[in-house]
């Protein structure tokens, strides 16, 4: 009875130890769930926050995008007005200058219509003042050629001749240039020749304000005092008053004195 009293207790003992690790092992494994589940839900929240920071960070830039787009239309509209206005007044201006332009023109025109007018009018009393001229000369010539020889018709021309109207003063200048005879001419060239001549056999004005040389020099390309000049440089260059011998030994000896330096 003792025996079977002791073992039912081992049995005991045994299931007990056998419940109290299957508790244990319930409870281990209960407690690591529950830590795979708030290490879980720790990754998924830390993953939710992640995701909102990038969309957040997406958010933002759309918005500086948006932000910048709208700055850059809004300076191109600026300056899409600023060409229109500034090609505005480039084409007020040049309709500006075109107008003046035609205003100008048409006070050229004016002007350049009253002087051709101008110009015909004084051309036409140049014409009547010629023609009442060469029939005065014309008559007088006849009047002379009837009553005196050809020296009193020339005479009584010329002074018919100069007494014009005020209006050609010109006409009246080549009108005596062209009655010079060929011999006039020719007396004026040899007079002009001579008075050349004179002036070149006159002195230089330099020549006078010389002290040792008073009178004139000939004329020529070299003066007496330049030559004199010159004549004294070619003395020192070949040493005249130094050469006590033979030209050859001054030679030697000034060739000596150069080899010795």
């Amino acid at each position: 009875m003792a025996m079977r009293k002791a073992g039912k207790k081992t049995s005991a003992r045994k299931t007990a130890g056998k419940t109290a690790k299957k508790a244990t092992k319930k409870a281990a494994a209960k407690s690591a769930a529950k830590k795979a589940g708030a290490r879980k839900a720790a990754k998924k929240a830390v993953r939710r926050t992640a995701a909102k920071k990038t969309v957040a960070k997406k958010t933002a830039v759309k918005k500086t995008a948006a932000k910048k787009a709208a700055v850059k239309k809004a300076a191109a509209k600026k300056t899409t007005a600023r060409k229109a206005a500034s090609r505005k007044t480039a084409a007020k201006k040049a309709a500006a200058k075109k107008t003046a332009r035609k205003t100008t023109t048409r006070v050229a025109s004016g002007k350049t219509a009253t002087k051709k007018v101008a110009a015909k009018k004084v051309a036409a009393k140049k014409t009547a003042a010629r023609k009442a001229t060469a029939k005065q000369a014309a008559s007088a010539r006849k009047a002379s050629a009837r009553t005196t020889p050809r020296s009193a018709a020339r005479k009584a021309a010329t002074p018919a001749a100069k007494a014009p109207s005020r209006k050609t003063p010109r006409r009246r200048t080549a009108e005596a240039k062209a009655h010079i005879t060929p011999e006039q001419a020719l007396a004026n060239t040899r007079e002009l020749l001579a008075a050349k001549q004179e002036r070149d056999h006159q002195p230089a004005p330099w020549q006078q304000f010389e002290a040792n040389h008073g009178h004139a020099g000939h004329p020529g390309a070299m003066s007496d005092s330049a030559a004199e000049k010159a004549k004294e440089l070619h003395n020192a260059e070949i040493r005249l008053e130094g050469n006590q011998g033979h030209i050859s030994s001054q030679d030697r000896r000034n060739q000596g004195k150069r080899d010795a330096r």
